[in-house]
């Protein structure tokens, strides 16, 4: 694959002067005063050059003295036989950074080990008699003891020295693409831009700039949300019933395609089909809603007519035992006009036929200046505390059955603190505030299956 056409662009710049094409005569050059226009436009271009790289402040959600702020999402009183049906209490999720493991219960079971991260469990989608077992074997990986495979941050339910699987193994076409720095802009970076289900629109501040950003197409889209059911048997007498394959659909904003990588690792073990669908800011849900950076989502005409496609084909193609996860930005799934529009329209066509949704806290963010200096002090944070957003999730999830937390907020975080690197490695996790990498995207993956392990979804 080639990393970069940088040398060509130079050697077509170099056949021009003044913006006109050299026609192989000879000029004599001579010294020309500056056109205003060109002045004013290199200094608009060096304004907007500043602020793309300083748009995102540093991105810590450490609130002082966390409480549920005015307008936080308050499950709904109980009006029905399926609320009023007892639920297991929800164990909080914990994490080294947090208290100590509790100990065993019994003298036969073991503690878990003091750096693992015990996922939050729900009442599991009961598809059989048999209760799922934590440890899937679709999530078994191993940890490498030392280099650059190894991490420090892993779920307890999926490590096993004996697995052939690592936990966390970049191969070598992704350590050519990140590790190259100027190829890692383009190819690294799962901010959507490699990602061929990925969708902007005129409106959305990146998507008007970058060359690579799909424009909204409403063929493309059905195509993007239609799972590969496959299966095999049936047509011949006396053969099987068709066994077809469970879909695994991944929506929401930019940062969706952040963990995809890490999801798609995730349904191929489990045999799975992944459909996923990204839209430039703008997550399904409300559209009416800003957020303090480039995004407008409020701005674009067509946002209604985009979640009207992606619910219609939700509403054609989901199926029982599918699973649905929610991503975006800040959490915004989380606030309470999303919770309320997700409790009218989502679960009707989702939980009501026997599939699973799953809400995704995002991880911390940072500072574009991070990706190339992961080790300045402004690139290190607090673990992040409960946020209203975090708050509503936790809360809809347990009012609602069928639907689960997936809390991916401190899997970047270590003693020292969160930074911008894989946990125990050197691996740049973070491109730039919201948008991981291809090594941060891998890496989620253990922590996605082992969650959906525990909830019985795989």
């Amino acid at each position: 694959m080639l990393l970069s056409n940088s040398q060509g662009d130079r050697r077509a710049s170099a056949c021009e002067l003044d913006g006109e094409p050299d026609d192989g005569l000879t000029r004599t050059r001579t010294q020309k005063p500056p056109k205003p226009w060109r002045v004013f436009g290199a200094l608009a271009l060096v304004v907007v050059g500043l602020l793309w790289l300083w748009k995102h402040p540093l991105f810590v959600q450490a609130a002082l003295g966390a409480a549920p702020a005015v307008g936080a999402y308050v499950a709904p009183a109980a009006s029905s036989a399926e609320r009023q049906r007892p639920t297991q209490q929800r164990p909080k999720h914990m994490h080294p950074l947090a208290e100590a493991p509790r100990p065993a219960t019994s003298s036969s079971a073991a503690p878990p080990p003091p750096r693992a991260l015990v996922l939050a469990s729900a009442a599991p989608l009961q598809r059989s008699a048999a209760a799922p077992s934590p440890r899937s074997a679709v999530c078994v990986c191993s940890n490498a003891e030392s280099g650059r495979g190894h991490v420090d941050q892993l779920p307890a339910e999926v490590l096993d020295p004996s697995a052939t699987q690592q936990c966390y193994a970049p191969d070598a076409g992704m350590r050519v693409k990140c590790d190259n720095p100027i190829a890692r802009s383009v190819f690294c970076n799962l901010s959507g831009q490699t990602d061929k289900c990925f969708f902007t629109f005129a409106w959305e501040g990146l998507g008007a700039f970058n060359p690579m950003g799909r424009r909204w197409d409403e063929d493309k889209v059905r195509r993007c949300l239609s799972p590969d059911r496959g299966g095999g048997g049936g047509g011949v007498a006396g053969s099987p019933a068709p066994v077809r394959r469970r879909a695994l659909f991944l929506l929401g904003d930019s940062t969706s395609d952040s963990i995809r990588m890490g999801v798609e690792q995730v349904a191929a073990h489990a045999g799975m089909s992944l459909v996923h669908l990204a839209v430039g800011c703008c997550p399904w849900g409300p559209a009416n809603y800003t957020l303090p950076d480039v995004c407008t989502c409020h701005m674009e005409p067509r946002a209604d007519t985009i979640i009207s496609l992606t619910t219609e084909m939700l509403t054609k193609e989901v199926r029982r035992g599918d699973v649905v996860m929610l991503v975006s930005r800040f959490d915004v799934i989380g606030r309470e006009a999303h919770l309320q529009w997700y409790e009218r329209v989502a679960l009707p066509l989702i939980t009501a036929r026997g599939a699973s949704l799953v809400l995704v806290r995002i991880w911390n963010g940072m500072n574009g200046v991070c990706n190339r200096n992961p080790d300045l002090p402004m690139c290190w944070a607090r673990p992040p505390d409960p946020t209203p957003e975090s708050l509503g999730m936790e809360a809809f999830a347990a009012a609602h059955r069928g639907v689960h937390v997936l809390d991916l907020s401190r899997i970047l975080c270590s003693e020292r603190g969160c930074g911008n690197r894989v946990p125990g490695s050197s691996d740049v996790a973070l491109f730039d505030a919201p948008h991981l990498s291809m090594y941060g995207s891998l890496y989620t993956a253990p922590f996605v299956c082992a969650a959906l392990a525990k909830w019985g979804l795989v």
